[in-house]
C-alpha cells in the first residue's frame, strides 16, 4: 500500500496534539492514513483578520487538484522573474496554463484595500481633529489673554519686558499642552495593547509614531499659543489698565 504524507501547521499541533512532536504520527483523513512529515508556521488562509486555524498540506502527487498555488521567493525584482517562470512551466508541460501571476505586494494590496481605505478616512478625520484642536487651543489662549489684560498691563507698567509677558503666556499654555500629551500617550499605549492583534505590517508599539505624533501636536499647539502670546506682549499698558 502506498504510504501517504501530510504536513501540518503549528496550530494543528497545538490544538490536536497538545504541542507534542508530531513527526511520524499517523492520522486518518481523506479516506486513508497519512504520516505527518513536516510542520509549518500558522498562516492566514481566508482573511488577514482570522483566528489561528489548524491546516493540513497534502502532496499534489497523492491528492491531485486541478488548481495549484505556488509561492516563489526571490532576492531580486519578482516581476522580472515571471518570463523565466512561464518558460519553466512550459518546459514541464506546454499545455499547463499559468495564470494570475503577481507579486505578494500586489496580492496584499488587494487584500488590504478595505483596511487602507478605512485608514485613509480615519486619517482625514484625524487631520480635521488636529485643525479643530489648534483652533480650540488658540481660542482658549486668546480668551485667557483677554481675561488677564489688566494683569498684563500692570506687569508691563511696573517694568516687565515684552519677552517676559511672552514667556509667561507661552509657559502657561505649553504646561497644559504637556499634560495633555502625557495623558494622550498613556491612553495610546493602552489602546495599542488592545488592537495589537489586528495590526499588520507593524508592531503594537510603533516608536516612530509615538515620537512623531506628540512632536507634531506640540508644534501645532506652540503656534496656536504663540499668536495670542505675541499679541499680549505687544499690549499697550495704558489701554490694558482701562479695561474692566
Amino acid at each position: 500500500m502506498l504510504e501517504r504524507f501530510v504536513a501540518v501547521n503549528q496550530q494543528f499541533v497545538d490544538h490536536y496534539l497538545g504541542g507534542k512532536d508530531p513527526l511520524g504520527k499517523v492520522g486518518k483523513t481523506r479516506g486513508g492514513e497519512h504520516t505527518i512529515v513536516g510542520v509549518v508556521p500558522t498562516g492566514k488562509y481566508v482573511r488577514l483578520g482570522e483566528e489561528p486555524t489548524a491546516f493540513m498540506y497534502f502532496a499534489q502527487a497523492q491528492h491531485w487538484d486541478a488548481e495549484m498555488v505556488i509561492h516563489i521567493r526571490t532576492t531580486g525584482d519578482p516581476i522580472a522573474l515571471i518570463p523565466a517562470l512561464r518558460a519553466e512551466v512550459a518546459a514541464l508541460d506546454a499545455a499547463m496554463p499559468l495564470g494570475n501571476v503577481r507579486s505578494m505586494e500586489k496580492h496584499l494590496g488587494t487584500a488590504l484595500l478595505p483596511a487602507r481605505l478605512t485608514g485613509a478616512v480615519l486619517g482625514i478625520f484625524g487631520l480635521l481633529g488636529l485643525v479643530l484642536a489648534a483652533i480650540g487651543t488658540y481660542g482658549v489662549m486668546a480668551y485667557s489673554v483677554a481675561q488677564r489684560a489688566r494683569e498684563i498691563g500692570i506687569r508691563t507698567a511696573i517694568g516687565a519686558a515684552s519677552t517676559d509677558i511672552l514667556r509667561l503666556v507661552m509657559r502657561q499654555g505649553m504646561t497644559l499642552v504637556g499634560i495633555g500629551i502625557v495623558i494622550g500617550l498613556g491612553g495610546a499605549f493602552g489602546a495599542s495593547r488592545v488592537i495589537g492583534g489586528v495590526l499588520y505590517g507593524g508592531g503594537e508599539n510603533d516608536l516612530p509614531t509615538f515620537v512623531a505624533v506628540p512632536v507634531i501636536l506640540a508644534m501645532v499647539a506652540t503656534l496656536a499659543i504663540w499668536i495670542p502670546a505675541r499679541r499680549a506682549s505687544a499690549l499697550d499698558p495704558l489701554v490694558a489698565l482701562r479695561q474692566e
